[in-house]
């Protein structure tokens, strides 16, 4: 168990009041982790520093020999549009399974492993891959074809076997226009494709655009697309009439000079069709959209999470068994441009206000298919992003770290930071993070984020046990503003202190239904300055 102290404190640093909203028995059920989060998620190990530069061969007949991992250049501006697999059921997207423009290439793996072959952030326009087992000109099957995994370019996820040669086809969509670009392979992934995972199992496997619709009061509105990949054994239902589909949260959040705070959040977006796409795995296409087929990925765009009429209220979904009513309230409505999106304040953003800050965004499923197989805690993935130019628009910075939430990304920036976990039974998952900052000047700052990401009732109070002889000063709250017609309060939590400790804490649910609790999907930030040393 990672603790710290302050000194002359022989009690832990800091203690969740689950006793404000948990029955004695769930408290006494509480399991507990501390560290990093293990939610399996799609790791890949680091490339080659060396980039080998082939450029494709127009002949599949021909394809340009290359073998193991790295990153491997093509340009298609000149190529033709070859006659091999112009007709293969898996390429088939947006009414035609052509694909424009085609470079070959004939790779040998290296290992028996799950190999990624890419094209996302190292192309400009809309790319299209194929794998197959061999050499299509002679008969070889495919594997698999994709077209968009990550805005317009693609990713393809498959089982190797080392010694094989495997055909690797690049091209763009008809109509589009091709160009110079790279692809990237890598060796030895974590994908749970080989070994899917019991029941249904939705995780974010990408978040893949942002949307910026304007500022108005001195707000600014945001939206952010997702990917969702199904990586259980069974299929996940996906209807638009009736509760047995998915909704989606979004989230924006800053790390400033040590503190991880959350800016903003959406109403969540309900799922209403399902594609079957090859991001995250071989999808094993359901043939129908009201199903999210095994291994099968499903994109959703920003405008579509951004849209209004689709987007209902947190409070009315139980994120622990996903249950919620249908219809949803305020089903259709729309409003101004803030209304139930992504909603931050000018000053959270504007660059000359927060000097070296980092944003993130975050993407959260809930499902009542995944409930009954526990299978409801790598649905939450996040992403950096940046002010692109001049104006408010955001524009990716990195990969989506898949199954981790936001606040991992503090953890991941300061190797100081403590990360927490605490399940609740039959209630949710709760991190607590941590960190410090030397004042320089005899005293330290102590950083707190409590982050709800499944508990179905609430959090509403922050407990730090502290010396009696320690000063305390500068103590800070930070919560994420609710909107649009969201009935709970936004009030800061009032701080106070005792022999014992300090604490902030809201109003008993009892007494105010609508009290500014750490709902699901949202984490509250917290600071205070003692002359007492972390060991």
């Amino acid at each position: 168990m990672t603790h710290e102290r302050l000194q002359g404190v022989n009690t832990m640093r800091h203690a969740l009041l689950i006793g404000l909203l948990l029955s004695a028995a769930s408290t006494a059920n509480a399991q507990f982790a501390t560290g990093r989060a293990t939610a399996p998620g799609t790791q890949s190990p680091s490339l080659p520093a060396i980039s080998q530069v082939v450029g494709g061969s127009d002949d599949c007949a021909s394809a340009a020999a290359i073998s193991g991992q790295g990153l491997f250049a093509f340009d298609n501006s000149s190529a033709t549009t070859g006659s091999e697999g112009q007709s293969e059921a898996s390429c088939y997207v947006f009414g035609s399974s052509a694909v424009a423009n085609d470079v070959w290439f004939a790779w040998t793996a290296m290992t028996t492993s799950s190999v990624e072959v890419t094209t996302c952030g190292l192309s400009g326009y809309d790319t299209m891959l194929g794998v197959y087992d061999g050499a299509p000109c002679n008969g070889a099957p495919p594997i698999t074809c994709v077209d968009d995994s990550c805005n317009l370019q693609s990713r393809i996820v498959f089982s190797a076997v080392a010694g094989q040669v495997y055909w690797i086809r690049v091209g763009n969509y008809p109509g589009s226009s091709g160009g110079p670009g790279a692809f990237a392979v890598t060796s030895g992934i974590e994908d749970n494709c080989s070994n899917p995972i019991v029941g249904p199992d939705i995780v974010v496997g990408d978040l893949q655009q942002t949307a910026y619709f304007g500022e108005l009061g001195g707000m600014l509105a945001y939206s952010v697309g997702t990917v969702s990949c199904n990586w259980g054994d069974t299929g996940v239902d996906w209807f638009a009439g009736n509760n047995q589909h998915p909704v989606i949260g979004q989230n924006l959040y800053r790390l400033k000079d040590g503190k991880f705070d959350q800016l903003g959040m959406s109403w969540l977006k309900h799922g209403y069709l399902a594609l079957a796409q090859d991001f995250c795995c071989n999808c094993q296409n359901p043939g129908t959209g009201t199903i999210l087929g095994v291994g099968c990925s499903d994109p959703y765009g920003a405008q579509t999470n951004g849209a209004q009429g689709g987007l209902g209220p947190r409070w009315e979904v139980d994120p622990f068994t996903g249950d919620f009513p249908y219809p949803f309230s305020t089903a259709g409505q729309s409003g101004n441009s803030l209304y139930k999106r992504i909603q931050v304040p000018v000053s959270d953003m504007e660059p000359a206000n927060n000097p070296g800050a980092r944003y993130f965004v975050e993407g959260q499923y809930v499902h009542p298919d995944e409930a009954a197989y526990e299978n409801q805690f790598n649905n939450v993935s996040y992403r950096e992003v940046a002010l692109s130019g001049s104006g408010w628009s955001l524009s990716f910075v990195g990969t989506t770290q898949a199954t981790q939430p936001a606040v991992m990304a503090w953890a991941d920036a300061q190797p100081d930071v403590h990360v927490e976990i605490r399940d609740f039974f039959e209630k949710g998952r709760v991190y607590l993070a941590s960190g410090t900052q030397d004042n320089g000047d005899g005293t330290w700052r102590y950083d707190y984020a409590l982050y709800n990401m499944n508990h179905a009732v609430g959090l509403g109070g922050l407990r730090i046990p502290v010396d009696v002889a320690a000063s305390v000063t500068a103590d800070s709250f930070h919560g994420v503003p609710h909107h649009s017609g969201d009935p709970q309060e936004s009030t800061p939590w009032p701080f106070s202190r005792d022999a014992t400790g300090i604490e902030w804490r809201t109003d008993h649910i009892d007494q105010n239904q609508n009290a500014n609790l750490v709902t699901w999907g949202t984490l509250y930030s917290f600071s205070f300055v003692s002359d007492r040393a972390p060991v």
